[in-house]
């Protein structure tokens, strides 16, 4: 029987002494287009600038979000659209579609506008883009974070939110019931010492937000 040579360890280790995944677990995964327009759109729905900054108003910047998410989905997706997307633009036409036939035409443009926003800006983009657990993790940070933020504005305002999806106690509630398992997971998964706490304290206020209101 012949011998079989068995080769170096330095040949089998990847290259520059990294094991497999190295960089995805020193956290330096390319983000992508996709994500950083889903940040900006957490950002500008959730977090609300234009709130704090009245001039940023007049700029649209959701309705450039919404064209950027376009132009991903149509020409720089990565991974095809899976059939829950498919069901949401689905809907979408039919809500397009249903406008002529409404009591009140101006009523559904104004939410079929904005259904569009929320999901071409957000959903659909995360349903595409989101592919890795380092990507998913950056995401739920600002939702969690600027969702901690939201709360904590309806705890020292008497439950009122800042305008947009967050108007009332009933709205930052809702938030709160989504943002309390995020947080549970980033903390439970965290593996820092400062990661760990500002996800303890997001969880925190949001419990703090729904015993009160």
């Amino acid at each position: 029987m012949t011998d079989v040579a068995v080769p170096p360890e330095s040949v089998i280790r990847p290259p520059s002494g990294r094991r497999d995944g190295g960089d995805m677990r020193r956290g330096k995964e390319h983000l992508g287009l996709a994500v950083w327009a889903i940040l900006a759109y957490l950002l500008v729905e959730y977090g609300r600038p234009q709130f704090y900054l009245p001039a940023l108003g007049y700029l649209k910047i959701g309705l450039w979000l919404v064209l950027v998410g376009l132009w991903i989905l149509l020409f720089a997706r990565k991974h095809p659209m899976p059939r829950e997307g498919k069901t949401v633009v689905a809907f979408l036409a039919l809500m397009l579609l249903g406008i002529p036939f409404s009591d009140s035409p101006r009523v559904s443009i104004d939410v079929t506008q904005t259904v569009t926003q929320m999901m071409v800006s957000g959903p659909l983009l995360m349903m595409i883009a989101l592919d890795s657990v380092g990507r998913l993790r950056r995401v739920l940070w600002m939702y969690v974070l600027l969702g901690s933020i939201q709360c904590l504005q309806g705890i020292l305002h008497g439950g009122r939110g800042i305008g947009g999806y967050f108007v009332d106690e009933n709205d930052l509630a809702m938030l709160g019931a989504t943002v309390i398992p995020a947080a549970y997971f980033l903390v439970s998964t965290g593996k820092n010492a400062l990661g760990r706490a500002v996800g303890f304290v997001g969880n925190r206020l949001q419990f703090r937000f729904e015993i009160a209101f």
